[in-house]
């Protein structure tokens, strides 16, 4: 099988890869951008290119690709104009231009669209998970932008037929997450300063999921068998923030002085978020096979 990597530096797609190339399979990552000093170019090929303003028909109709599993895209909150207009483009545009490119190939490859858990709105009160059929209401414009391109992958589906999986992790922790994110974030300010650190608001509870039980799902959701439509990828298992943060302190050996700033947070994030993955398991035989603690142990290394 050879199958196209978008987005092959990035956090979920170096792993992608590398869990290709574990498997033996043909993996042909696709970056906009040369990787970062000292890392290797992921895949057996390479292909640089802007997914917003490159030819991507004619890189589609090159590498021939029999599935494509588009992880390229920004993450987080923009912080100005500029910052969601890049957001958008990134997430939306770059999106609808690949459904479009893969549309037209005969026969059509199939697509993993990597969205996000942002897309769904809050849990009701009483309900343990979050399950496929569960309402979008973005609490922010990542999650507007995530759930825009799921939509468009969505409407190709039924329009066109083309074979869509749309992949939805929950909060994906594990080695080379980016510093901006929640662990990672924790990690280097207890590092900078073991005696304090400053945090948001540290009740929300999340579904923790690392970066490599997500690759692997992805590469399961390539299965002949798996018909298209969403899958959650997830733990199953709601750990307040609080928790997560104990943690990395009690293996790291410090016990800091924790001070919450609620006003460095989202203020519209859900307060728990938890995912249902029963059909993952049931149509993929995917279970995790990482632990919270594992996970947080990996990051500790790097």
């Amino acid at each position: 099988m050879r199958v196209l990597v978008t987005g092959a530096h990035g956090f979920v797609g170096r792993h992608v890869c590398d869990r290709l190339e574990s498997l033996g399979a043909k993996g042909i990552g696709l970056s906009r951008n040369p990787p970062p000093p000292g890392m290797p170019s992921p895949g057996d090929e390479h292909i640089r290119l802007d997914l917003v303003t490159g030819n991507i028909a004619a890189c589609l109709a090159s590498v021939k690709p029999d599935a494509v599993i588009h992880c390229a895209g920004i993450i987080g909150e923009p912080v100005d104009p500029e910052g969601r207009r890049a957001l958008f483009a990134a997430n939306i545009e770059a999106t609808a231009r690949l459904i479009e490119a893969a549309a037209a190939m005969e026969p059509a490859p199939k697509l993993i669209l990597v969205s996000s858990a942002a897309i769904y709105a809050p849990m009701a009160p009483g309900q343990s998970a979050i399950a496929e059929d569960h309402p979008w209401r973005p609490a922010g414009l990542y999650g507007v932008s995530k759930a825009a391109a799921a939509m468009l992958g969505t409407l190709a589906a039924w329009r066109e037929g083309l074979p869509v999986i749309l992949a939805i992790p929950f909060n994906i922790i594990g080695p080379g997450q980016p510093e901006g994110l929640v662990p990672r974030a924790f990690i280097r300010r207890l590092r900078e300063n073991p005696e304090e650190i400053i945090t948001g608001d540290l009740s929300a509870v999340r579904d923790w999921i690392d970066v490599r039980d997500v690759a692997s799902a992805l590469l399961c959701l390539l299965g002949r068998d798996v018909p298209a439509g969403a899958y959650n990828i997830a733990s199953g298992r709601g750990v307040a923030v609080r928790a997560l943060l104990a943690e990395i302190c009690a293996l790291m050996g410090v016990a800091p002085e924790i001070r919450t700033d609620i006003s460095s947070g989202n203020p519209h994030a859900v307060p728990v978020s938890i995912g249902d993955i029963r059909k993952i398991e049931k149509y993929c035989d995917w279970y995790p096979r990482f632990s919270m603690k594992g996970s947080l142990s990996d990051m500790l290394r790097e």
